[in-house]
């Protein structure tokens, strides 16, 4: 059971919302030319790209032939995390410019969304220069998005099977101050 206030409580039965960074990931991810992608089945990848148009999600089999490609509009995109759990391939979509994050589940054989969910986050915030990172793992208790936001960071946990939010917290609440 989730309490909130000005950050969430968690009961002892409830999701584990506690703060966990891969700082070598994060400095990957940096880089000028990021490659947002991970391994697939039988060889294949599975690859973010950020277009003036619209993102896209591709599979590539082991010889690079593209299987599928899944258009990603909406909010301005430029970087994903992806987590594959079998057939289903988490990706959070977020902009690292700017606050806030998504998250899709797609079919991993044919790209079709499952579902698509956005995050809790920080919340609004109004700026003129922002940096925004995020992380994601699958666990036995769900799927846990860790936000790192210039204003603040963040846990938030998600129900595999269909985006519903299981837990929010603010990891600093003192910090994030709403401008």
């Amino acid at each position: 059971m989730l309490l909130f206030g000005s950050a969430a409580t968690v009961a002892e039965t409830g999701p584990d919302l506690s703060w966990r960074w891969d700082d070598a990931a994060a400095r990957a991810a940096e880089d000028f030319h990021p490659r947002f992608e991970i391994g697939g089945p039988d060889g294949g990848r599975f690859v973010f790209s950020s277009g003036s148009r619209a993102s896209r999600m591709r599979r590539l089999d082991a010889r690079g032939a593209v299987v599928w490609t899944r258009a990603l509009r909406g909010l301005p995109t430029s970087a994903a995390a992806m987590v594959l759990d079998g057939e289903t391939l988490y990706a959070a979509l977020y902009n690292g410019g700017f606050p806030g994050c998504r998250v899709a589940a797609l079919d991993a054989r044919s790209g079709a969304r499952r579902w698509e969910t956005t995050l809790q986050g920080l919340g609004f915030i109004a700026h003129s220069a922002y940096a925004n990172r995020v992380q994601m793992q699958l666990t036995p208790r769900g799927l846990v998005i860790y936000g790192k936001e210039s204003r603040g960071r963040y846990v938030e946990i998600l129900s595999p099977a269909d985006g519903r939010q299981l837990g929010h917290r603010l990891v600093d609440p003192e910090l994030t101050v709403r401008r």
